[in-house]
């Protein structure tokens, strides 16, 4: 029993790599790894001497860092190779992305939390940098507009009584999300003024993929630069991508 603990640790180890070396394309040092993991070197070492002489992480030519390696790149492309979802998404938001030069993502619901499947950065010299992994989904645009046609009852199975807070903006609890949901409902669209972060705006709109809503699509943009003028283009982006996804994932 206690090997299997051991062996379950070490692949959730080596999951964790990989999501931090994918959320830091400039590569990280054992250093960075052990601290971001919070691993212990002696646990972590092996781990990482299989992965690179795997070929799935890769040293850098000084062997000082270590980045994604060729077989996850080449397991990541077959993947965007056989879902014709995620090719019809990386497709249409980059159309969003073009119509209002603001950072566009995807997400789905993950529990209680949104799970960022893909994001296209803008030319934006100040733009949105995100992380690879979640945030809960009461307190981001995206997640509002995954959980808009969720009742009652399933809002609290699923979400905790009391929300956790990230500003001052942040939601606190079911009743306070609840006249949110309905306005997305009667309008299409979602927002976060500030609630994960006081310098980000977040806008999205549900997107329904055969029957329910199987995905958030969401624009971020630095606060500062969200003006009326910029809402409305973006509202127009959304609107029309929901109109050309639905049509095709119906």
């Amino acid at each position: 029993m206690e090997q299997d603990v051991k062996q379950h640790r070490a692949t959730q180890r080596v999951l964790a790599v990989l999501e931090q070396l994918t959320a830091h394309p400039e590569g990280l040092t054992f250093t960075e790894l052990c601290h971001a993991l919070d691993a212990p070197k002696s646990s972590l070492s092996p781990i990482l001497h299989t992965m690179a002489g795997s070929g799935f992480i890769a040293l850098d030519e000084h062997g000082a860092r270590y980045r994604v390696g060729i077989k996850t790149y080449v397991a990541g492309r077959a993947y965007d190779r056989t879902d014709s979802d995620m090719r019809l998404l990386r497709e249409v938001v980059r159309g969003v992305v073009d119509a209002c030069d603001e950072t566009a993502q995807v997400g789905i619901l993950d529990g209680a939390s949104v799970l960022y499947i893909l994001r296209i950065d803008s030319s934006q010299p100040v733009r949105l940098k995100s992380e690879v992994g979640t945030l809960p989904a009461y307190c981001t645009a995206i997640g509002k507009a995954l959980l808009s046609e969720k009742a009652r009852p399933d809002l609290e199975a699923l979400l905790p009584q009391r929300f956790e807070r990230f500003t001052d903006a942040t939601l606190r609890s079911i009743d306070e999300l609840e006249p949110e949901l309905e306005a997305i409902r009667c309008t299409g669209f979602a927002y976060d003024r500030r609630e994960t972060d006081d310098a980000i705006t977040c806008v999205a709109t549900p997107v329904h993929a055969r029957g329910a809503v199987g995905y958030g699509l969401g624009v971020s943009v630095p606060a500062y630069r969200f003006t009326p003028e910029k809402e409305l283009l973006i509202k127009q982006a959304l609107s029309s991508a929901r109109v050309q996804l639905e049509r095709a994932l119906s």
